[in-house]
């Protein structure tokens, strides 16, 4: 589970190298029930099945391929992060410091 994470962290992609790597140095420390490199792929399918969020395909001006993930479907599901999401305009009377707030 937590290579899971290390891996889907935005902005430090492994390569599919570096997940055989790590998985092989835990058999190495003689760390018992690590996954095969196909089961940790199966098992990350079958989280992001779970889940139901699947990445959208994009292409950019400059024809660069990319996947993005919409917020709105992941943020909500986050029982930490969904009760501090503002959708709605927040009539401030003082300092503004937020973007959904603004003078009334």
């Amino acid at each position: 589970m937590l290579l899971d994470i290390l891996d889907n962290l935005p902005h430090l992609r492994l390569s599919s190298n570096s997940v055989k790597l790590i998985l092989w140095m835990l058999k190495e420390l003689g760390i018992s029930g690590v996954p095969s490199f196909n089961s940790f792929r199966k098992m990350q399918d079958s989280f992001q099945k779970q889940i139901g969020i699947t990445p959208e395909a994009h292409i950019s001006d400059f024809k660069n391929h990319f996947h993005s993930v919409n917020p709105w479907d992941w943020e909500f599901t986050n029982p930490h992060v969904a009760p501090h999401i503002n959708l709605y305009p927040e009539c401030t009377d003082g300092p503004q410091s937020e973007t959904w707030q603004f003078e009334c």
